[in-house]
């Protein structure tokens, strides 16, 4: 296997290699740790274990660590079995230093963080604009003490990443193809992808996640706007299959929602909530 792994602390090379021995299950003469700059003809490439270490600027991240596992390589795990998030929490529990290794399908700035505690969140770490600049979490899903200036937030790039079955859209695409980039079709078919969204998670109390942002939910309240006024410009052989598709969205926005005291409301779905909002605290309703 192969890992690309950042520590929060700089370790020293013998640390780096008693805490990858012991991650692995090898003794310390089968890993060979260099540095990314060093002369490459002073490594043992036999090694079973081998990682690759750049010193980042100061004022963000410790090291960059590029490690690679030879298959069958060690005692703690059955050949093949030792992954990249595995590797990445038991160097943290050894080294005593937060790790993150980079999410799976996601923006590349995403990223989960690992803590000494086994604390597993996610995070959101940017390259760094210039080569001299320090590689910096900018955000956390939870409190990460080795990350003290990370804000603390749900991460609204994961949630627009989640896999979600929009089948109600999908039966209004296949019945008009025809819907280039930027024509009202095509409009109304992001419209529709976006609602049903919305729609699936207050079906499914929220899933995949358990969790949303009030600003994303404005989003997609602002989508139904749009919504509401796109079917005087659609083709005429499109307005059928758009009120159908719209009005099974809205009776499933409807039936996972609730009415609130707004009687000013423009639109009806405004005048309605969920009928638990993730970002309210259950008890206090305050935003959490």
């Amino acid at each position: 296997m192969t890992g690309d792994l950042f520590t929060v602390a700089v370790l020293e090379p013998d640390a780096l290699v008693a805490a990858l021995a012991d991650c692995v299950g090898v003794t310390p003469a089968d890993v060979d740790v260099a540095d990314a700059n060093g002369d490459p003809e002073a490594r043992n490439w036999d090694a079973p274990v081998l990682c690759v270490y750049t010193r980042l600027p100061g004022g963000g991240l410790g090291l960059m660590l590029d490690v690679y596992v030879a298959e069958g390589a060690g005692e703690r795990e059955p050949a093949g079995e030792l992954d990249e998030a595995g590797l990445a929490r038991r160097l943290a529990a050894r080294a005593g230093t937060t790790v993150l290794h980079p999410a799976e399908s996601v923006p590349p700035s995403a990223y989960w963080a690992v803590t000494a505690e086994g604390l597993v969140t996610r995070a959101r770490l940017y390259d760094p604009d210039e080569h001299e600049d320090p590689y910096v979490v900018d955000a956390v899903e939870a409190p990460v003490p080795d990350l003290p200036d990370a804000q603390v937030t749900v991460l609204p790039e994961i949630l627009r990443e989640e896999r979600i079955d929009i089948p109600v859209t999908d039966a209004f695409t296949a019945v008009v193809p025809d819907s280039s980039a930027g024509s009202e079709a095509d409009a109304a078919r992001i419209g529709l992808v976006m609602w049903e969204r919305l729609v699936r998670r207050l079906e499914r109390d929220w899933a995949p996640s358990g969790r949303y942002r009030p600003d994303l939910y404005e989003e997609d309240l602002s989508e139904r706007d749009e919504l509401e006024v796109l079917e005087p410009r659609l083709p005429e052989a499109y307005v059928k299959p758009f009120r159908t598709a719209l009005g099974q969205l809205d009776d499933l926005f409807r039936t996972h929602t609730v009415p609130t005291d707004a009687d000013d409301a423009a639109q009806w779905w405004r005048g309605r909530r969920p009928r638990r909002v993730p970002w309210e605290d259950e008890e206090t309703g305050e935003r959490t």
